[in-house]
């Protein structure tokens, strides 16, 4: 078991500065300072929920196994 929450993301037309922005307003802080270098090198959005402490992980997906387990498309 980890201490954090991942959770699979696909940012459709979005950019990732847009779902920071998003998830900022919910009370999540982000725990890099450079996301355009960090998403691309590892494809994941790490924030920390304020409230809580508790860390999640967005992971950013593409064309794959990730896109074949897509259920759904609800926005954040």
């Amino acid at each position: 078991m980890t201490e954090d929450l991942d959770v699979t993301l696909f940012l459709d037309q979005r950019s990732a500065q847009a779902v920071v922005d998003e998830m900022q307003q919910a009370g999540f802080s982000l725990r890099v300072p450079d996301i355009d270098d960090f998403v691309a090198k590892t494809r994941v959005l790490p924030f920390v929920y304020e409230p809580t402490r508790m860390p999640v992980d967005l992971v950013v997906g593409g064309p794959g196994l990730e896109e074949s387990v897509n259920t759904t498309s609800s926005p954040i």
